[in-house]
């Protein structure tokens, strides 16, 4: 019997698998802001005097905080392994697109941030007049996790625009991800004006990305040609 004929169907078998293990990383891609937001909104209201106005979303998983460890474990910690998670997904699922490594790369570093934001939770209430390195780990941590989601949507946005014709998810991406890099430069700069606000700004941040992401893994699984695949 010809050799040919017996490896045809493996490697449609293996194609097949391939397929459903890129939507199950999809999945994740779609979960983990949905898990992160109704952490970071349920908790937020659960702890007394907390404002998601005015305090940032560390406050609600530091040392002192009455919800740390749910918070922390589930709510950043898990988001950011299926960010990770979801970062193969898409560099399978949009991989002849232009830029596409590199937004796949930025969604993976941005979950591995989070996990050391998990790891690494800021000091009580997450003021100290000499942070702590575990603090200073933390800020930093959170800082790379939030911009190279954003950064994420931008590489999506300018890899679409790189070809002849965007389409609409291109220019969703690239508004999602000017909006959070605004946000988080007037967030960075701390300006006077920011008093106040600076929990409304950082979930704007926060919210960009995470909006963006949870687009673009729905758009891939729901590609009509094929279901891991944004054309």
């Amino acid at each position: 019997m010809d050799s040919s004929v017996e490896v045809r169907p493996i490697r449609m078998a293996l194609s097949s698998e391939a397929d459903k293990r890129t939507t199950i990383l999809l999945w994740f891609g779609i979960a983990a802001p949905l898990l992160r937001h109704l952490f970071i909104y349920s908790v937020g209201i659960a702890t007394p005097g907390y404002s998601a106005r005015r305090d940032f979303l560390s406050e609600v998983s530091a040392f002192d905080a009455p919800y740390a460890v749910p918070m922390g474990l589930f709510g950043v910690g898990l988001v950011g392994l299926m960010m990770i998670a979801a970062a193969f997904g898409l560099h399978r699922a949009i991989n002849d697109r232009p830029l596409a490594s590199l937004t796949a790369y930025l969604v993976g570093l941005s979950g591995l941030g989070f996990v050391f934001v998990a790891l690494a939770p800021c000091d009580p209430a997450c003021v100290a007049v000499e942070p702590s390195l575990r603090m200073q780990v933390h800020f930093l941590a959170g800082l790379v996790g939030m911009s190279t989601e954003v950064m994420a949507a931008l590489a999506f946005g300018v890899g679409g625009l790189m070809r002849r014709k965007p389409g609409g998810l291109d220019m969703t991406s690239l508004v999602l991800g000017i909006v959070g890099l605004l946000a988080l430069l007037v967030l960075v700069a701390q300006r006077p004006e920011l008093t106040g606000n600076s929990g409304l700004v950082q979930r704007l941040v926060q919210g960009s990305g995470d909006l963006w992401l949870l687009t673009v893994c729905w758009s891939c699984l729901h590609t009509a040609s094929r279901p891991a695949h944004v054309a």
